[in-house]
């Protein structure tokens, strides 16, 4: 998969702007404040809908307009494609597959793969659980489109649970309960399925990335923390919610299932977010998303676009070399304020005041 030419009209500080990019490594040079990350932005909006900045989509349009519009012309092994997304003012958003409409934003997964890495991600090791959640989510996401639509499901059938919870029970409204439990124990099962394989997949490859990426041998793991045992998911998720009940009328909340869930990193079985240094961390994170952009190439036989949103001034001149002659198999966008060291063949852009020009 690349792309072959981005539009941007309106979003952000670009008023009308196209890149031609090199099916390879592109570099995206510029001051800060420039504009760098804004086109990696928008090629990531168009693989999922969402921002990697902001929850806003209004944030995306250019100050005193009523719209911004993205348009991405793309390859597949299946020929020539193109994807276009329009945002309003008034916070509506659309997006258009070949000039068809996509009727549901769950239909964007598994047409324009992106993977990103930003400066942003790191928070998902050191911070919540529904950071990791989010971060893996999306990845499977992309592999397997059905497995948002179980989520969002999962995630409507709790919202009304929740609601009831804090209603006054009786036992119309304990059996209702009931009939919620076996929905969420359904939607669970698929849930936690794909995220243990997900996670086991990543396994060697995290492993191997790290180690390339570090210079040492330290271990590095990524454990998942399911909330039942992952033998008879449905019915084992659906006892442990049962015998809660009770607990669940007390507080007036749902205490277990995929939303209260963790991953959570580790090197040398030592978590992450506690013993590890900030370099340590975006290294890992960044072997995260290599290993998952080999997972996605794998079973979609599609490499996905890669995107490093300023990755590379953390890190020294042979390991820069060294990262981007293990990327030049692959379409990447690397966002950086500072020269870096490639040997390998690559495009320049020279990004200035919401202006791209191309460098000789």
């Amino acid at each position: 998969m690349n792309l072959k030419t981005l539009t941007l009209n309106n979003f952000r500080n670009y008023k009308k702007e196209k890149l031609i990019p090199l099916n390879g490594l592109n570099i995206l040079y510029g001051k800060n404040a420039q504009g760098k990350t804004n086109i990696v932005e928008a090629i990531y909006y168009l693989s999922t809908g969402k921002s990697f900045r902001t929850t806003r989509d209004t944030q995306l349009i250019m100050f005193n307009s009523e719209y911004a519009y993205i348009k991405a012309e793309f390859m597949t092994k299946a020929g020539k494609n193109s994807e276009e997304a329009m945002i309003k003012d008034d916070g509506a958003k659309s997006f258009k597959i070949n000039s068809m409409p996509v009727k549901k934003l769950g239909h964007l997964f598994g047409n324009f793969s992106c993977i990103a890495f930003t400066p942003e991600d790191i928070k998902a090791i050191k911070e919540t659980p529904s950071l990791r959640r989010k971060l893996i989510d999306v990845e499977i996401s992309k592999i397997k489109p059905s497995y948002f639509f179980e989520l969002k499901e999962y995630y409507k059938t709790l919202a009304e649970k929740n609601a009831l919870l804090k209603s006054k029970i009786g036992e119309e409204q304990k059996r209702l309960i009931s009939v919620y439990n076996e929905q969420l124990a359904k939607n669970a099962k698929v849930i936690i399925s794909l995220r243990d394989i997900f996670i086991k997949e990543l396994e060697n490859d995290f492993k191997e990335i790290y180690w390339f990426l570090s210079g040492n041998k330290k271990n590095a793991e990524l454990k998942y923390k399911p909330c039942v045992s992952l033998n008879n998911i449905e019915e084992n998720f659906l006892e442990k919610l049962n015998s809660n009940l009770q607990r669940e009328i007390n507080y007036k909340q749902s205490f277990i299932g995929p939303h209260k869930e963790d991953m959570v990193f580790y090197l040398d079985e030592k978590e992450v977010k506690s013993f590890c240094s900030q370099g340590q961390q975006r290294t890992i994170m960044l072997a995260y998303k290599l290993s998952v952009m080999n997972i996605i190439k794998k079973r979609t036989d599609e490499s996905p676009v890669l995107i490093l949103d300023d990755v590379f001034s953390e890190l020294d001149f042979d390991r820069q070399k060294s990262l981007t002659k293990f990327l030049s198999s692959s379409q990447v966008f690397i966002t950086t304020a500072v020269p870096i060291n490639v040997k390998e063949s690559h495009k320049a852009f020279i990004i200035s005041e919401g202006r791209v020009k191309e460098k000789q």
